[in-house]
């Protein structure tokens, strides 16, 4: 992966966002689309601008795909006003971002030992497991977060360039998914966060394609299993070349 590409590709993005007054609406309409068909969305690009633009929602689509697609568009403004002031992701912030996401799909869920309101942004307080995976206990959750807080924090301090601050935030959405600290709407939750860590480090906020999903998701399971994180690193590079690509067409024309 040759990293200077991608150093002058977010150079040349920054300088043409200034110059031509770029309008990102849209991009942020289609990192939502993005995000909430990771998530199970069946709306497609053109019904998610339809309902966020103009307030016209699909007739033949689950509300609560509708109601999910709503709620993620305004968790998406509070990231980008959050870290336009600079604020440290911290475990507040998280609860924060996924009880927005899910304000109105959201609801009191049935924890191993009590209940918790997946609405409010709580963590999880049951077992995650699927045939090839189990999830950290519950318990450790407030302990891994607030751990992963804090390192997070620190190496934003540190990173020096684009490489380095992009590998932070594809590390933490390869951690977020190992995790899944909420009990629902965790792939949402892990993308904006992911955007949240963009903002932070001064980096265009951009997405993963839900089209290259499949392959996404083959590539993170044999970096977890495999305990090697370098193609899922270079996957994510390489979609991140493509989103800045597509960016700076749409500027130049």
């Amino acid at each position: 992966m040759k990293f200077d590409k991608v150093e002058k590709l977010v150079k040349t993005y920054k300088e043409l966002l200034v110059e031509t007054g770029y309008n990102r609406e849209y991009t942020f309409y289609e990192l939502v689309y993005n995000v909430t068909a990771f998530e199970g969305s069946l709306l497609t690009e053109s019904e998610v601008v339809d309902l966020l633009k103009y307030g016209e929602a699909p007739k033949k689509k689950p509300e609560k795909h509708i109601a999910l697609v709503r709620d993620c568009y305004t968790a998406l403004q509070y990231v980008l006003q959050m870290t336009k002031k600079k604020k440290p992701l911290t475990v507040e912030v998280l609860h924060e971002i996924s009880a927005r996401i899910m304000a109105h799909t959201g609801g009191v869920c049935k924890g191993d030992l009590e209940n918790y309101d997946s609405s409010k942004g709580d963590f999880r307080k049951g077992v995650v497991k699927n045939a090839s995976r189990l999830f950290p206990d519950y318990k450790r959750l407030p302990f891994l977060m607030e751990q992963f807080c804090d390192s997070l924090s620190k190496n934003i301090r540190v990173a020096e360039n684009v490489e380095e601050r992009s590998l932070l935030s594809y590390n933490a959405l390869y951690e977020l998914l190992n995790v899944f600290p909420f009990g629902e709407g965790n792939m949402c939750a892990a993308f904006l966060i992911y955007n949240y860590i963009q903002a932070l480090c001064d980096l265009p906020v951009s997405f993963l394609y839900k089209v290259d999903g499949v392959r996404f998701l083959a590539i993170f399971d044999q970096a977890r299993t495999m305990g090697n994180p370098h193609s899922y690193h270079v996957f994510c590079f390489k979609q991140y070349i493509k989103f800045l690509e597509e960016e700076i067409a749409e500027m130049n024309k």
